[in-house]
């Protein structure tokens, strides 16, 4: 590679080509597979009763669902599974591909789950259907992993320039930083030193080290140094697992953290610090819940004239 533009290009055609496959051999196992077939190898459940709709985080619709009798094998899916939810033809597939439903699988648990829908609740009418849920390529990993790299092909930014040529080899040796001294109750002179440095380097500050030698406990104390100086930070790491840890300190040291992702996807310890519950401590979202409840009734209302007729 001549140079960051192109490897990164590279990268985001791999990329495009990996999601073609993965949705590629999904897409046969489903459209040429009996339904029986997908039931055995775990890809479907069909059919699936709904035994209760309500509402969760950010107004999102929640299904408390039932696997029928040899509707499929119980470990079909999992906590965070993207599935496709529909009504079938005789074949197994989408009786309309307009009316496929995507959600994402919050538990799982003996025959039984609890999906998080997207889009608007299920009328009256539909609570009474039978319907088959599916395993779905989860194309908004793709979609990120994609933007990203785009993201960086394309800036013009002088220090993310840098920063780019840099963190792919092709860029120039910096400078040596002249960093101050600071001193910190529960950091020693090595972990002092790196935050000097990460606060004074301009694109660039990198903290390394065995497991257990108080790397994230320097990131938290240089968080904290951060936001008392009035900024704002975006923390991310390589897994859910890994944020919601770096939730939690941010928390033990009292600087209240705001944690974006889907809920579904969230540790329960910090649910109370995603962006879902923030937006619902908002004055303005009582009145959303008492439209919500208002809703509910008159679906239980609905329901019994559905049962009765």
């Amino acid at each position: 590679m001549n140079s960051a533009v192109e490897e990164l290009g590279t990268l985001a055609r791999a990329i495009v080509d990996e999601q073609r496959e993965e949705e590629r051999r999904l897409s046969v196992l489903l459209e040429k597979q009996s339904l029986r077939i997908r039931r055995a190898e775990g890809l479907t459940w069909s059919p699936v009763i709904i035994e209760n709709q309500s509402f969760t985080f950010g107004g999102r619709i929640k299904l408390m669902v039932k696997k029928g009798q040899g509707g499929g094998i119980d470990d079909a899916f999992r906590s965070g599974s993207p599935v496709h939810f529909y009504q079938a033809n005789e074949a197994g597939l989408p009786k309309d591909q307009k009316n496929v439903r995507r959600g994402i699988v919050r538990k799982v648990r003996a025959g039984n789950a609890e999906v998080i829908l997207d889009g608007e609740p299920l009328d009256s009418v539909q609570m009474y259907e039978r319907w088959t849920i599916d395993e779905r390529a989860d194309d908004r990993t793709y979609r990120l992993m994609a933007e990203a790299l785009s993201y960086w092909i394309n800036t013009e930014d002088r220090v993310k320039l840098v920063l780019r040529n840099g963190l792919m080899g092709f860029g120039t040796r910096p400078k040596r930083i002249k960093v101050k001294e600071i001193s910190h109750p529960s950091l020693n002179t090595g972990q002092c030193n790196w935050i000097s440095l990460a606060e004074t380097a301009q694109a660039l500050a990198i903290l390394h080290g065995p497991p257990g030698t108080g790397k994230t406990t320097t990131l938290l104390a240089f968080v904290k140094r951060a936001v008392e100086r009035g900024e704002r930070l975006l923390l991310s790491a390589p897994s859910n697992a890994a944020v919601d840890l770096l939730v939690k300190g941010c928390v033990r040291q009292k600087t209240t953290p705001v944690r974006i992702g889907h809920p579904v996807r969230l540790d329960a310890d910090v649910l109370e610090y995603g962006l879902d519950a923030h937006v619902e401590k908002d004055p303005e979202v009582k009145q959303i819940k008492d439209m919500r409840k208002r809703a509910e009734k008159a679906w239980k209302k609905a329901n019994t004239y559905h049962r009765n007729f």
